[in-house]
């Protein structure tokens, strides 16, 4: 008995082999256990299965069932230890007379009972509640709703309110947007309320705004600019370039760009830059940003006098070593404090941080699993 070609991954038999077991042995040591498998398979009138190649992972193709509390847990455990180390600074800031206003804004997506408490302290200490009601940003939970509500009743700005929306996609939210665009609401608010939302709803409503200020120029596309805070989609790009291009502030472009590390953010930050934008507004859109390129971008506008308030501000998301010694920095230098406090979770615009970086938790929790997880 003979093998022809034996490196060629095709076996050939002589027609006189009738022991399968001793085809299989040969074809284990010529072309090793899984060839040998399969012969012994068909010899068996088993169906071979075709091995199924994993897709490449993406998001937006993985069912929504892997947001669960799981794929959360261990940005929520960061979140909430970050969360309590920023509100021991702001009962710190407010023991040396802080702006109340400023506390109270950068209360932005915090609903800890901690943060309940203070926002109730602020209440009783006659802080601005249009301040108070912009710290709710972020916060789709029943107490933020009621607070709303509270508000409105008691005839706090509306705007202020509105801009409390910015982050949320809820039914609520949407709700409420509309009726105050029913109301006569300014529609800067809204458009502003915007940030961090990818949504097709979202869009929609961004488009008409700009369809709606052709006729009646009752909005400015610099709130649609600052409302696109957090996106890095092809849409977002794309509206930015265009607002580029018709002359709308490059300073609200540049502010709109909050917590953008992509290439295309960078380098739009670099063309501003060298246009002469005001490098206070880029550096408020540091926020989220702990990579040595952002941090030598705040190193190269301190040396150039950039006011370090608009750093602070830029400050906002960030737990390393390097940023709460900045803030203990600014504060010895006398730099605003209320700058110092929205630059801890951000404010209504600039706490999309939070958004990416939860989004880029559950992310990298579901590539995980769908990696682990054989036969997905």
């Amino acid at each position: 008995m003979s093998l022809e070609n034996p490196f060629s991954k095709k076996v050939i038999l002589p027609p006189e082999e009738t022991n399968p077991e001793s085809n299989i042995k040969l074809i284990k040591a010529f072309l090793g256990t899984d060839s040998a498998e399969a012969y012994r398979k068909t010899i068996a009138g088993e169906a071979i299965k075709p091995k199924k190649e994993k897709p490449d992972f993406h998001l937006d193709n993985f069912d929504e069932e892997v947001f669960d509390t799981e794929m959360k847990e261990d940005f929520e455990v960061w979140f909430a230890k970050f969360e309590e180390k920023s509100l021991i600074c702001m009962e710190d800031l407010l023991s040396q007379e802080v702006n109340k206003g400023s506390i109270a804004q950068g209360l932005v997506g915090l609903d800890s009972d901690r943060a309940w408490q203070m926002r109730e302290d602020l209440i009783s200490q006659r802080a601005n509640k249009g301040d108070i009601a912009q710290g709710l940003a972020g916060l789709d939970s029943d107490r933020a709703w009621q607070m709303r509500q509270d508000f409105i009743g008691q005839g706090i700005d509306k705007g202020s309110i509105a801009q409390s929306l910015a982050g949320l996609d809820s039914k609520r939210a949407w709700q409420m947007r509309q009726d105050f665009i029913g109301q006569g609401i300014d529609e800067d608010y809204i458009a502003r309320s915007l940030s961090g939302l990818d949504s097709d709803r979202a869009w929609k409503m961004r488009e008409d705004f700009i369809r709606q200020r052709f006729f009646h120029k009752k909005i400015d596309k610099g709130s649609i600019a600052w409302g696109l805070a957090g996106l890095d989609s092809d849409r977002a790009w794309k509206m930015r370039e265009d607002f580029i291009r018709q002359g709308v502030d490059k300073a609200y472009i540049a502010w709109g760009l909050a917590g953008l590390d992509s290439d295309r953010a960078w380098q739009m930050r670099e063309d501003f830059m060298s246009q002469g934008v005001e490098k206070g507004y880029i550096a408020r859109g540091f926020v989220g940003l702990d990579s040595d390129r952002a941090w030598q971008m705040r190193e190269d506008f301190m040396s150039q006098g950039i006011d370090k308030e608009y750093i602070a501000w830029g400050l906002a998301g960030l737990d390393s070593d390097r940023a709460w010694k900045m803030r203990e920095d600014f504060i010895s230098q006398g730099v605003e404090k209320g700058y110092i406090a929205q630059g801890l979770v951000g404010d209504y615009i600039t706490f999309v941080w939070q958004i990416i970086a939860r989004k880029k938790a559950q992310e990298e929790k579901a590539k995980k699993k769908y990696i682990n997880e054989p036969g997905k």
